[in-house]
């Protein structure tokens, strides 16, 4: 994941949750900045809010983090609604 900047993939929006699923549950403070880069990448960024979310939901603690702080700065308009 971390390496994987800049390297061709092709995005199934059908599995969006295959790919979205495993980062929120494994999301911990010390690795929120890999996974929002990650889901920076993602072509439809609805499956990036509901990792988001899904991770949020899971460890309040990782809204305190710098990694989402500027992640919701730069998707506020998508968050509103949660």
């Amino acid at each position: 994941m971390a390496n994987s900047i800049g390297l061709r993939w092709r995005f199934e929006p059908a599995f969006g949750g295959e790919f979205t699923g495993p980062r929120s549950y494994r999301a911990r403070p010390g690795n929120f900045a890999a996974i929002t880069r990650y889901l920076d990448r993602l072509p439809e960024q609805e499956f990036a809010v509901v990792c988001i979310v899904d991770a949020t939901a899971r460890d309040a603690d990782l809204t305190i983090t710098a990694a989402y702080q500027h992640w919701a700065a730069a998707h506020g308009e998508l968050l509103s609604g949660h």
